[in-house]
């Protein structure tokens, strides 16, 4: 039988804040979740699964990527462009 667990359950159970569950639901669509009344249930079995796939990552470190991704496209755009007035 599947387990549903709360926002607040899962936040402490993948140590993660709240709105990071709230977002990866709302904004990233990663995680699936049923609305019941005005709260949601996650089902926990998926949710570890995706935690395990390394799918499931805080805000910050997301953002945290991004912008080290967007420095190396940058960096290497100014290399390409030093290369062309050589």
């Amino acid at each position: 039988m599947k387990k549903f667990v709360s926002v607040k359950e899962l936040a402490e159970i993948l140590n993660l804040h709240p709105v990071t569950i709230y977002r990866l639901i709302s904004i990233d669509k990663t995680l699936k979740a049923y609305r019941v009344g005005r709260n949601y249930r996650l089902d926990l079995d998926e949710v570890l699964r995706l935690a395990r796939e390394g799918k499931i990552q805080p805000w910050s470190e997301k953002r945290r990527e991004r912008k080290l991704l967007e420095a190396c496209q940058r960096q290497a755009l100014k290399d390409q462009g030093e290369k062309q007035k050589e």
